[in-house]
């Protein structure tokens, strides 16, 4: 299962958010619920990357990934962070509580 937390830094606002797990839909390389997670969070990675200015934090491992923004209150940042929620929240609807957990966390 992929727990997904999103960090929120006041109820407008995104501070960050981390993936942790694999999705356990099917085996390796035939996951269609891991392989869209991971191309969602790897496009926002780097959108927020090559399209902001924005400085941030990020962790990565096997099945993890945390990234946190060092400025929440950055618009281009914020838009690419709610796209990827929009994206999560469908994959959680398509898919339901059996490979997601989604999270959203107030820091």
């Amino acid at each position: 299962m992929i727990t997904v937390t999103f960090y929120k830094d006041s109820p407008y606002y995104y501070k960050g958010f981390q993936f942790k797990g694999h999705a356990g839909y099917a085996s390796a390389g035939k996951d269609i619920v891991c392989s869209a997670v991971s191309a969602l969070v790897i496009s926002t990675e780097n959108a927020i990357d090559m399209l902001t200015d924005v400085e941030y934090d990020i962790q990565e491992d096997d099945g993890f990934v945390r990234l946190m923004l060092h400025d929440s209150r950055d618009h281009d940042s914020q838009l690419l962070v709610k796209a990827l929620v929009l994206g999560i929240q469908g994959i959680y609807d398509s898919y339901g509580k059996k490979y997601l957990q989604l999270h959203f966390k107030e820091v």
